[in-house]
């Protein structure tokens, strides 16, 4: 491997600005999704609990 090519690959394995954003949006959105699933059986779990 060369000296040109070691420097090339190293420079392409950093993600974009933009990559980078839209991979901590996509996590934000999966910890957002978590969350409302947790409380959704939170609710289901109470609603069950007052029906009886």
């Amino acid at each position: 491997m060369t000296r040109g090519e070691r420097s090339r690959s190293r420079r392409t394995d950093r993600p974009t600005p933009l990559e980078h954003l839209a991979g901590v949006t996509g996590l934000l959105g999966a910890t957002a999704a978590c969350i409302a699933a947790v409380g959704g059986l939170l609710t289901a779990a109470a609603t069950l609990a007052v029906s009886r």
